[in-house]
């Protein structure tokens, strides 16, 4: 099995890639009733791919404890912001510049800690 860092790294690509083609989607020419989404494409890839994130997930929460994979899951607002920029030409603001360096710096101090422990 791959290293989880790697894992994780596949993880947040897949993410990102499902947030994109849900945009392209929400944007698209149909409607958003059911009928519409299950004519659509791009609506089954998202969600193949959410199922491959899961598979994905799991992988990752068998090499690490929860509370060490999940943080790493806020990486996700900084990708998600860049795709927008990228795909649909949304605008990355100083908000959003400080708010994923926040993000990263509250996950470095996370991934730091050497154990974990809880005691009664």
């Amino acid at each position: 099995m791959p290293h989880p860092a790697i894992l994780l790294v596949i993880y947040l690509l897949v993410s990102a890639m499902i947030s994109v083609i849900f945009k392209f989607v929400a944007i698209g020419p149909g409607g958003l009733s059911v009928v519409d989404l299950t004519l659509t494409p791009l609506f089954y890839a998202g969600c193949a791919l959410q199922v491959i994130q899961t598979v994905i997930w799991i992988a990752i929460l068998r090499s690490l404890p929860l509370s060490k994979a999940y943080p790493f899951t806020s990486l996700n607002v900084a990708l998600t912001i860049l795709c927008g920029s990228i795909f649909f030409g949304e605008m990355i603001t100083i908000s959003n510049i400080v708010g994923s360096i926040v993000i990263i710096v509250g996950i470095m101090i996370i991934s730091s800690e050497k154990h974990t422990a809880c005691e009664s």
